[in-house]
């Protein structure tokens, strides 16, 4: 936290790593994890660390946090929903863990990260991209995807981007 002009900022969120409560209910289960719109709009958070137990991120957790830089999703993670990062300007790296294996990519989930320049590898699970997923993504170093077969597009996947895609030698 920082203090501006006698007003807390909050720039950082490392305590939510000790959240072990937060939960989601759905009809008829309950899950670990961030609800639609948490962290929304935050301009000035720069970093956060998600718990290690959580399993759902709901859609634009982050959406709007211009601010935000790094973001390490836990490997407990089991559902992304859409935009979750929709118009993080600022947002550098994102590291989606090896055991996050969707059928469908979510939609919008990059849409507007103009500074991202990780390298994102699409699980061979992916069967669809949806829509505006990478748009505006000007500084992302590309796409890997690990299926052989490639997944359908929703609209405007890759509008507004020039980064190459990269596909398996094998793939039909």
């Amino acid at each position: 936290m920082t203090k501006s002009k006698g007003n807390s900022v909050i720039t950082s969120f490392d305590e939510l790593k000790y959240f072990v409560n937060s939960e989601i209910v759905y009809t008829g289960y309950t899950v670990i994890g961030l609800s639609y719109g948490t962290f929304q709009n935050c301009v000035n958070l720069e970093s956060i660390t998600l718990m290690p137990n959580i399993k759902h991120l709901e859609g634009v957790v982050f959406a709007g946090c211009i601010s935000l830089k790094h973001v390490t999703i836990p490997n407990t993670i089991e559902k992304i929903n859409n935009s979750i990062f929709d118009g993080c300007t600022s947002l550098l790296t994102v590291e989606l863990p090896s055991t996050y294996m969707p059928e469908e990519f979510p939609a919008g989930l990059f849409k507007g990260c103009s500074s991202l320049t990780s390298l994102i590898e699409i699980p061979n699970t992916v069967t669809s991209i949806g829509q505006a997923a990478f748009m505006n993504c000007h500084s992302l170093k590309g796409v890997k995807m690990k299926g052989t077969t490639p997944p359908t597009l929703g609209y405007g996947v890759f509008n507004d981007t020039t980064f190459p895609i990269y596909v398996p030698r094998r793939s039909s």
